[in-house]
C-alpha cells in the first residue's frame, strides 16, 4: 500500500472520529485522491457523518462535466467520473438532515511536472539551506539563494510534449532587479531574465511567534515554454544586478503546467501542490 493511500486512510479515520464525537449532525466529505480530475478519470468521495445522520442526499452542480453515482449498498460513498474532453469546476454536495458539506473538483487535462525547492538535483556557486517553519512541510523550502552565479538544477519528467507555464512559488524582501533568475533547459537558455517582485519578507515567523508569515508567499508565472516529453534538466541561476551582495529569494517549489486559458487561482495552486507532493502546514494558513 503506497504512502498516499495510507495518508487518505489516516485522514479519513481522524475525520470520522472528530466528526462523530464533536457533532452528531455533522457531514464531511473526503476525496480519495486530489481535487484535480482529468477527463475520463474516476474518483471516490466518502461522506463522514455523525450519529444523528440517517439519510444523505447527494447533488452535483454541472452534469456536463461528469457523472455522480452513489454506491447502491453504501449510501455514504459516491463516485465521480469526469466526462471526456471536459474542462471546468464542479461542486459535489452531500446533505444530511441538518448539515451539508461540499467539495470542489477541477476537471481539466493538465500536464504537471514539478518539485519542492529542496528536492533539487544539483547546485553550484553556493549552498542553499532548508529552513523550518515557512508554512510548508519539512524539506520543501530553500533559503540562502543569495548571490549572483549560484544555480540550482531539478530533473523533471514532462508527461507530454506541449507548451507549459513555469510556476515559481517564492518569497523575498528584495526588489526585482536584485533577484533576477535565468532559466536554462538542458543547457539552453530559455528565459534570460525572470523577475520576482518584492513580497515583503521571507515568510518566516515574527519574533515571539512560531507561525510563518504565509502572506509573504507569492506566485510568479512564466508562460509560453515549449518542452518535450521526458526528463528535462531545469536550471535556475541567480543573475541579480548586485551579485556580490546577499539578495535572496526563498523558493517553496517550481512546477511546469499546461495551463492554457485556465486562471491560476489559489484553489488551482493547491491542486498543483498536491499533484507534485507539496503540503501546506495548515495551522499557518488558517
Amino acid at each position: 500500500m503506497n504512502r498516499h493511500k495510507l495518508w487518505v486512510i489516516f485522514v479519513t479515520l481522524v475525520a470520522f472520529l472528530l466528526s462523530s464525537c464533536s457533532n452528531p449532525d455533522s457531514v464531511e466529505l473526503v476525496i480519495d485522491g486530489t481535487n484535480l480530475v482529468r477527463p475520463g478519470e474516476k474518483v471516490e468521495i466518502t461522506a463522514l457523518v455523525g450519529e444523528n445522520v440517517s439519510e444523505l442526499v447527494w447533488s452535483i452542480t454541472d452534469e456536463s462535466l461528469g457523472i455522480l453515482a452513489v454506491s447502491p449498498d453504501k449510501p455514504y460513498q459516491a463516485f465521480f467520473t469526469a466526462s471526456p474532453n471536459a474542462t471546468g469546476y464542479v461542486t459535489i454536495t452531500a446533505s444530511g438532515e441538518a448539515r451539508a458539506d461540499s467539495i470542489q473538483l477541477l476537471v481539466a487535462d493538465l500536464a504537471i511536472a514539478g518539485a519542492r525547492g529542496w528536492h533539487f538535483t544539483r547546485q553550484g556557486g553556493g549552498e542553499v539551506q532548508s529552513p523550518d517553519n515557512r508554512g510548508y512541510g519539512p524539506n520543501t523550502v530553500i533559503s540562502h539563494w543569495d548571490h549572483g552565479g549560484h544555480w540550482l538544477e531539478w530533473d523533471l519528467n514532462m508527461p507530454k510534449t506541449d507548451e507549459y507555464a513555469l510556476i515559481v512559488r517564492y518569497a523575498t524582501k528584495r526588489d526585482p532587479h536584485l533577484t533576477k533568475r535565468e532559466l536554462k533547459v538542458n543547457g539552453e537558455v530559455v528565459l534570460p531574465v525572470m523577475t520576482f517582485r518584492n513580497t515583503g519578507g521571507y515568510a518566516g515567523p515574527l519574533t515571539g511567534s512560531d507561525l510563518a508569515q504565509v502572506s509573504e508567499w507569492d506566485t510568479a508565472v512564466f508562460p509560453g515554454i515549449y518542452l518535450e516529453a521526458g526528463t528535462q534538466s531545469i536550471r535556475l541561476t541567480h543573475v541579480g544586478d548586485d551579485p556580490a551582495s546577499p539578495n535572496g529569494t526563498n523558493i517553496a517549489y517550481i512546477a511546469f503546467v499546461t495551463l492554457g486559458d485556465l486562471e491560476l487561482t489559489d484553489d488551482l495552486l493547491i491542486m498543483i501542490e498536491n499533484e507534485i507532493g507539496v503540503q501546506r502546514e495548515l495551522r499557518h494558513w488558517n
